[in-house]
């Protein structure tokens, strides 16, 4: 349910705060001061497209936000699996920013979202019917959709099921496709494939090798000073050196020395101790050094083969991708394509074997779906018949025509639709004795809307989506069919919160909630600006919806007794 809605820099509006109640909320006010656009506010909130135009003149920015109450499992579901955190208090918020510069911003719950994220969110929370959705009742392909929704979770089950079946099937289309090119350029994509393979298998890379190359080509590149001077810090520290000038032996000198004093004090002990512990420590790094003077040998071919052994690895790099590991994933593909490519007689031969068989699990799906929608067409027309009865349209005919044909393609398979065979389109005869014919070719502005609103009252009952807005939907009708049509937007109110604007008192009269929008100048600009009526205000607008008087006294016993029916 749309608790607040916050505007602010939309058109007309400057900054508009409206808390919207259960039930039937019902927009008026006189014609251009703003209902429409807070419709379309709502509609930017949910992700629909937008314009710069939207922006209030001499602003920059334009900014919706609205805060969502009772969250259903629906939206729940659809808000984990896109990653968007739930808030603690089963609330939700949408917020979107619109600028001139055509950069928008779009959040929900706090969090960053694309504007295709928002559209989904938004499509679980908010159905938004205006006066040109009707025309949506003229185009055939709009009607097999509404059957289907009305046919429920039998229908979705069925439809997920081909949907998954036909993306099986296309899969294996384009599969063989690839493999019925011409045989020339199969050959030439081939040669290249096995030469890749041959120059990187030949290579045998492995992803530690790289580093280890990398860490002796720097060794190498020092392998004459390193050597050079090994060599000389063994030679100062040797013992074995005939020199008295070795370090060692200048150490042993000094030890020899202090050994016969060493004995007079304690201090000249410890001293001739530590000169002992350093020639030891002396002793001991020489033969470290040693050793590894040994160990490295310096060899001018093998700094030549690490070199350009590390060289091929960085070609092979530029030429496959930017790491080992790249280029290895790169031999793996190549190997998969050039298979792909050598056996296409074979594969596309159990390819066709395959398709041949997913076709006929298709074409079963297709007379099961069409089966399902006949059992619930016939249901549908019943219920439209009865719904349009009551809304003034006596001895009206609907029919849903079914009719399950296809074509062939080149392959000689059914030519297999996004929602099966079926080609589906409601009928109508308005009067008695009159042909059933589509409801493009017979239908008034006010038909239109009533058959829109009787197949809204039916798929309510099992609609996920907690709002319902309307926006002038009552165009074209007056009297009853308009008392008719407040009382089906109340019996959808009593499962859906519904937010409608209207210029019909019976409407008005029908709501929960009343709220006027009015503009006004404010300094030298025209603001828009929202008023929840009372008891009072109610009946002065409905008076004005009557008559264009809100203070003529007979106009408001009439208001105030079309208020006290919808109240009973």
């Amino acid at each position: 349910m749309l608790k607040t809605l916050q505007i602010q820099n939309i058109a007309l509006i400057d900054t508009l705060t409206v808390t919207f109640s259960p039930g039937m909320n019902c927009l008026s006010g006189e014609t251009g001061a703003g209902k429409s656009i807070m419709i379309d506010a709502i509609s930017a909130l949910l992700g629909s497209r937008t314009s710069r135009e939207l922006v209030r003149s001499g602003t920059d920015l334009g900014r919706v936000y609205g805060e969502f109450t009772e969250i259903s499992p629906y939206t729940r579901e659809t808000l984990e699996q896109l990653g968007i955190p739930e808030n603690d208090a089963n609330t939700l918020t949408l917020e979107r920013e619109i600028a001139l510069s055509g950069r928008n911003l779009c959040r929900v719950n706090g969090k960053a979202v694309s504007g295709s994220v928002l559209r989904q969110i938004g499509e679980t929370l908010v159905d938004i019917h205006g006066q040109h959705d009707n025309q949506s009742l003229t185009k055939p392909e709009s009607h097999g959709r509404l059957l289907d929704a009305f046919s429920g979770a039998e229908m979705d089950a069925l439809l997920k099921e081909y949907k998954d079946t036909l993306n099986v099937f296309r899969q294996r289309q384009k599969a063989l496709e690839a493999r019925s090119g011409d045989p020339a350029s199969r050959a030439r994509a081939a040669d290249l494939l096995l030469y890749q393979i041959r120059e990187i298998e030949g290579a045998q890379l492995s992803v530690e090798e790289e580093e280890t190359l990398l860490q002796r080509r720097n060794l190498l590149d020092h392998g004459e000073k390193i050597d050079r001077s090994l060599r000389l810090a063994s030679s100062m520290l040797s013992s074995e050196s005939e020199s008295a000038h070795t370090i060692l032996s200048m150490i042993g000198a000094l030890k020899h020395e202090l050994s016969g004093i060493s004995s007079v004090s304690p201090e000249l002990e410890s001293l001739y101790g530590d000169v002992d512990n350093l020639l030891y420590e002396g002793e001991a790094l020489a033969d470290q050094i040693r050793i590894v003077g040994e160990s490295y040998q310096f060899d001018p071919a093998e700094a030549d083969w690490v070199r350009k052994r590390y060289d091929y690895i960085q070609t092979l790099k530029g030429k496959y991708g930017d790491t080992v590991e790249a280029v290895l994933a790169f031999l793996e593909d190549a190997k998969a394509q050039y298979a792909f490519l050598t056996g296409s007689e074979e594969q596309a031969a159990q390819i066709t074997e395959e398709m041949q068989a997913i076709s006929a699990e298709l074409y079963g799906l297709c007379e099961e779906i069409s089966f399902t929608r006949k059992k619930y067409g016939d249901l549908l027309e019943r219920r439209i018949q009865e719904e349009l009865e009551d809304l003034e349209m006596p001895g009206t005919r609907f029919a849903v025509r079914l009719d399950f044909s296809y074509e062939t393609d080149e392959q000689g398979y059914p030519e297999f639709g996004k929602y099966g065979l079926d080609d589906i389109e409601f009928l109508i005869s308005a009067n008695p004795g009159e042909p059933l014919l589509p409801l493009a070719r017979i239908a008034s502005g006010g038909e239109l809307s009533r058959i829109m609103l009787a197949v809204k009252r039916i798929l309510n009952e099992s609609d996920r989506v907690s709002t319902m807005i309307f926006d002038e939907i009552d165009t074209g009708i007056s009297g009853v069919a308009a008392r008719k049509i407040a009382e089906k937007m109340r019996a959808i109110a009593a499962g859906h919160q519904v937010i409608c604007v209207t210029h019909h008192a019976q409407i008005a009269a029908a709501a929960d909630q009343n709220l006027y929008v009015s503009k006004e100048v404010s300094g030298t600009r025209t603001v828009t600006r929202v008023d929840i009526l009372d008891d009072f205000t109610k009946i002065q607008e409905v008076s004005r919806l009557l008559d264009g008087d809100k203070d003529n006294s007979i106009t408001n016993d009439h208001a105030r007794t079309l208020i006290e029916r919808y109240r009973a």
